[in-house]
């Protein structure tokens, strides 16, 4: 009994006395809630530190490396041009780069098959650059940007040179309407094309094909053309517009009389025409009003059957095509009342 009362005043002992030195510290340092758990809070204090400090920031302060998105685009100002010619390479800045933020920039351009095949540049003069190329084909660049501490690496969009030109090119159709309700496909052709190289490919709406390209519709639209491409051997490339057709879903106009009782009033352009009575004579006529041909003539045709010449025309159509329930195309360069006898 007495070992534990001796045992108590020990464990008293120890109290006070450390009550005593966290006093003593504390007014010391003029802070009167220093506690004695202070020394345990520095140390996690100092564990946590530590811990933060371990961790990588997301960007180094020195020699950051881009790959170039977000400052900005490189590419060709024309982005097919011909053999020998000049070609002008530019860097367009994305929206939220400030102009003088670039004022200081060290530049560096290559050109791959190019003269110059480099260029070094530092501020806004070194971000337009020309360059000549002496072979036919795609050629790309790429660009590099120094800014402070940081460099952007970008690769440009590609330039193709044509080589051997091609000319002479015409693509047309039969067809300048089409009524899709009758399952028919138009059809183009292109013709007349020349060059120094063999011509190889003629490429219709993105499939490479031959001379003839046949399509098939599905609904009406008011004008249709193929996007023809046609190539040599010696890397050209060029683009061919072809005469536009419409679709229509039946025919837009019904004759339903000969002779001037039954004469229709059609517009310019391509226009499908039903027939609704037997034309014996197998004769269509228009006539077209002066103040909606200020030549006075009318030019075109139907059923690819030409008429032109005057401001009133009269033409024979082949034996049984002007039947009930016959289709005329009409495909006409004025405003014209027409009709059949």
């Amino acid at each position: 009994m007495r070992f534990v009362n001796l045992l108590g005043v020990s464990w008293a002992l120890v109290f006070a006395f450390c009550l005593f030195a966290c006093g003593d510290a504390g007014s010391s340092a003029g802070d009167g809630d220093t506690d004695c758990h202070s020394s345990s809070e520095d140390s996690r204090s100092s564990s946590s530190e530590k811990s933060s400090s371990s961790q990588e920031p997301s960007l180094p302060s020195i020699g950051v490396q881009n790959p170039g998105s977000g400052i900005g685009t490189c590419g060709p100002e024309k982005d097919v041009v011909e053999k020998d010619s000049s070609v002008k390479w530019k860097f367009t800045k994305s929206p939220e780069i400030e102009m003088t933020s670039l004022a200081s920039a060290k530049i560096s351009w290559t050109f791959e098959g190019a003269t110059p095949g480099t260029a070094f540049a530092k501020g806004l003069g070194g971000f337009n650059q020309m360059v000549a190329y002496a072979l036919s084909g795609n050629h790309t660049a790429s660009l590099v940007i120094s800014m402070r501490d940081s460099t952007y690496n970008l690769t440009c969009s590609p330039v193709h040179v044509n080589g051997d030109p091609i000319t002479g090119c015409k693509c047309t159709t039969e067809a300048t309407s089409v009524d899709y309700t009758k399952g028919v496909p138009a059809t183009w052709t292109v013709t007349g094309c020349t060059s120094a190289s063999n011509l190889l490919t003629y490429n219709w709406d993105g499939v490479d094909g031959g001379e003839t390209f046949t399509k098939s519709f599905y609904t009406p639209t008011t004008s249709y053309a193929p996007v023809l491409k046609v190539g040599n051997t010696d890397n050209t490339v060029i683009d061919v517009t072809c005469a536009a057709g419409k679709v229509t879903e039946g025919p837009e106009y019904e004759i339903v009389a000969t002779g001037n009782a039954g004469a229709i009033r059609l517009p310019a352009g391509s226009t499908m025409v039903a027939l609704k009575i037997d034309a014996p004579n197998s004769t269509v006529f228009c006539n077209v009003d002066r103040s909606d041909s200020p030549s006075g003539a009318l030019n075109g045709s139907v059923n690819n059957v030409v008429i032109d010449g005057s401001d009133y025309i009269s033409v024979s159509m082949p034996s049984g095509t002007l039947v009930n329930g016959a289709t005329l195309e009409f495909d006409i360069d004025a405003p014209a009342t027409c009709g059949v006898q």
